[in-house]
């Protein structure tokens, strides 16, 4: 269930993508991932099709960000947003410490999918 507060969510995302939030927050499939001594951090939520980068709760590496919201403007943001603000309200997410040294591997990883 969603927060009451967060009942705005209903009206900007379609319902599959409301079903697709909830598994992600109560998997624990929203990570935050904090690059330290620099303390650089973004987001990775894992969806059924993928890992999507979420910057600053204001981008989102996901193909629906790029269609639906930056070239049709049909909405603010995607579910993968959505889930980090949730899952942070809710205390949710999982933190994950690295170096600094290890950024570049790390987004190289996501970016290129190498598992």
């Amino acid at each position: 269930m969603i927060p009451v507060k967060y009942n705005f969510l209903r009206k900007e995302l379609p319902r599959r993508s409301i079903k697709k939030l909830l598994d992600v927050i109560y998997r624990e499939r929203v990570e935050k991932h904090v690059f330290l001594p620099s303390g650089f951090s973004f987001y990775i939520v894992k969806g059924k099709e993928g890992e999507y980068i979420v910057f600053d709760k204001n981008y989102c590496s996901c193909i629906d960000f790029l269609l639906n919201v930056i070239m049709r403007e049909e909405r603010r943001f995607c579910y993968h947003i959505a889930a980090v603000m949730v899952a942070e309200d809710m205390n949710l997410v999982r933190i994950i410490k690295h170096g600094d040294d290890e950024l570049e591997t790390f987004l190289k990883r996501i970016i290129w999918r190498e598992k």
